[in-house]
């Protein structure tokens, strides 16, 4: 009862603020000015290729200020990949993005469609799981384009088991030149 009455007293932009922090919708179910206040900042979704509109339809007009944003896909492909692509491409607000993409059979026209999230206005950390899509070296040089994105902050990417060669190392190298990244986290293995 204490902390829900404390927590009721604190200013808006201050909820905003931790619940940022947190990256979670958590605070947001102790009352209902928090679910006001709060409501559709921290999303996550499952989707497949055939539920990719239905995922944009409910974050660009059920949560416009959407801040934090976690998408699991399956069975996505190439084609699915790009829809997903295009989609986020209007989720204008998003200041964290993870997009767990292991084992979509993505080539490198997939990952070209996911490198343009690079034009995201508010983007500051992105996860892109790419693991086991057999992607190889014309998948990391599709990924390249991000290195124009101005405001990433973090970037991690998840590369496993994509038969990754030496010229896919020295490319991902060449990430750290990217002016505004803090941390980079490269898996590999």
């Amino acid at each position: 009862f204490f902390r829900h009455l404390m927590l009721c007293l604190l200013p808006d932009d201050l909820l905003v603020q931790i619940s940022d922090y947190l990256q979670a919708a958590v605070i947001s179910h102790v009352s209902s000015h928090t679910w006001r206040v709060l409501q559709g900042r921290h999303l996550s979704y499952h989707v497949t290729e055939d539920s990719v509109s239905e995922m944009l339809w409910s974050t660009v007009i059920g949560s416009p200020a959407v801040h934090t944003l976690r998408i699991s896909c399956k069975y996505l492909g190439d084609c699915g990949a790009s829809e997903l692509s295009s989609a986020l491409a209007s989720v204008s607000s998003v200041h964290t993005l993870c997009l767990q993409m292991q084992m979509n059979d993505l080539g490198s026209q997939g990952i070209q469609a996911l490198a343009q999230l690079r034009n995201l206005p508010l983007l500051r950390r992105l996860t892109l799981d790419l693991g086991y899509n057999g992607m190889g070296n014309s998948g990391v040089f599709a990924l390249e384009a991000l290195k124009t994105a101005t405001k990433l902050e973090a970037l991690t990417l998840g590369l496993q088991g994509n038969l990754l060669g030496p010229s896919s190392a020295k490319t991902l190298s060449t990430f750290c030149s990217i002016h505004s990244l803090h941390t980079l986290t490269l898996d590999l293995e």
